[in-house]
């Protein structure tokens, strides 16, 4: 975890609309991850400014899964999250859904075919 990322292409991904807004008063931002359909074996893997912060991880249908990090991972002003689909499950697409601090990133992906990758602004 925490490793240089050099498997992603950054054009080779689509950027989500909407922006996250955290606070430069906080200490810690909490990322979940839940598959929105079926729980079928969906993979992805995270990254934050070129660095994986999650690897190879299986969604889970709702609650999901959060994953907690210090704001130190965050670069002053503009910081890029890119969520990759390794695979499309038993049934795809890749069905991943995302939330920052409680904030689920409307309109994330309809869903995602293997390789394909969107990222978050924030």
């Amino acid at each position: 975890m925490n490793t240089e990322c050099s498997v992603v292409n950054p054009s080779s991904y689509n950027v989500n609309p909407n922006t996250v807004n955290i606070p430069g008063s906080q200490t810690f931002f909490t990322i979940k991850l839940w598959d929105n359909a079926a729980e079928d074996g969906d993979l992805v893997s995270l990254y934050l400014n070129g660095m994986w912060i999650i690897e190879n991880h299986f969604l889970l249908n709702l609650p999901g899964t959060d994953f907690t990090y210090s704001t130190s991972l965050l670069n002053p002003g503009s910081n890029d999250l890119v969520v990759f689909a390794l695979n499309e499950g038993s049934s795809g697409p890749n069905t991943v859904s995302i939330s920052i601090n409680g904030q689920e990133i409307e309109n994330f992906s309809p869903g995602m075919l293997t390789g394909e990758a969107v990222q978050i602004n924030f």
